[in-house]
């Protein structure tokens, strides 16, 4: 006969302790699993930190809900923890952020497979390196991104909805894939300050709903950034934008933008831009980098 250790080698995060801070806290390396939801009262205890390296936290289908008004997050990376897969769950009610990752030197951080939703805060923000795949985001709140990401991060094959400022926002060198955007306050997905990103095969619906000045369906705000692949319909201001001069040298190749009429790309001189193609009928252009506008 086998143990339940033997049956079932991970840990059931109820046996763990927390602290007034805290309701439940990870402080071993380890697999660890929900048996039921974890819900949060207290105007400002987090639901689950995890404070040390080497863990994966499968929610195993359950949720980790904040049930009152609060200030807190509902699953925390502490420090530069390294090496963290958070999966399988939802995340929802959290106004400080739904699972956050805060320390820009946290290392390979994953989150999947989570379903979050969060009208007064919530998201997800990952400093460090990283991955956010398979992710489902709804509502955040005023000035909350849906997915932050800042440093060499993957998001790929997320959908991210009615956030309360970008959908996606991206920063240094990250990789946004296969994503759907809708319904953004400000820009579907949003490259910011240093730059260096790819943004391809994403498509971004009815983003800037509120026409925010520099924003659009996705909105270059830094430069080095290749944008390629992308369908963009009825953005609010503009369809694909760089809206400072002095970000420069993007590349922006075969997208597809509607909605928008001679704002479908608005880009300065300093770009490199592929021939738009603005006809009706057969394709005659022999450019493979040619974008699409009507």
């Amino acid at each position: 006969m086998k143990s339940l250790e033997q049956v079932e080698p991970r840990t059931d995060v109820l046996k763990l302790s927390g602290d007034g801070a805290n309701i439940y806290i990870i402080s071993q390396p380890g697999s660890y699993y929900l048996t039921t939801n974890v819900l949060g009262s207290g105007p400002s205890q987090n639901g689950i930190l995890i404070a040390t390296n080497h863990v994966t936290l499968d929610l195993n289908g359950f949720s980790v809900l904040a049930t009152a008004p609060n200030f807190a997050v509902g699953i925390s990376i502490a420090g530069s923890c390294t090496n963290i897969v958070v999966r399988h769950g939802m995340v929802s009610g959290w106004e400080a952020g739904d699972i956050v990752s805060a320390s820009a030197s946290s290392q390979n951080v994953i989150f999947e497979r989570l379903n979050l939703h969060t009208d007064t805060g919530g998201g997800i923000v990952l400093r460090g390196t990283g991955a956010v795949r398979d992710c489902n985001v709804g509502r955040t709140g005023g000035g909350v991104n849906g997915i932050s990401c800042f440093n060499r991060a993957v998001i790929s094959n997320c959908t991210v909805h009615d956030s309360g400022s970008a959908g996606i926002y991206v920063v240094t060198n990250c990789v946004v894939s296969g994503c759907y955007i809708e319904n953004s306050v400000n820009s579907g997905i949003q490259a910011d300050v240093h730059g260096g990103c790819e943004i391809t095969g994403n498509t971004c619906v009815g983003n800037n709903r509120i026409l925010n000045g520099g924003q659009g369906g996705i909105a270059l705000w830094s430069g080095t950034n290749r944008v390629d692949g992308n369908r963009v319909i009825a953005s609010g201001l503009a369809g694909i934008q760089v809206p400072f001069s002095s970000s420069s040298n993007n590349v922006i190749i075969r997208n597809v933008v509607s909605g928008n009429g001679t704002n479908n790309y608005v880009t300065p001189g300093n770009q490199i831009v592929g021939p738009i193609i603005t006809t009706i009928g057969t394709i005659t252009n022999l450019s493979p980098w040619a974008n699409f506008s009507f």
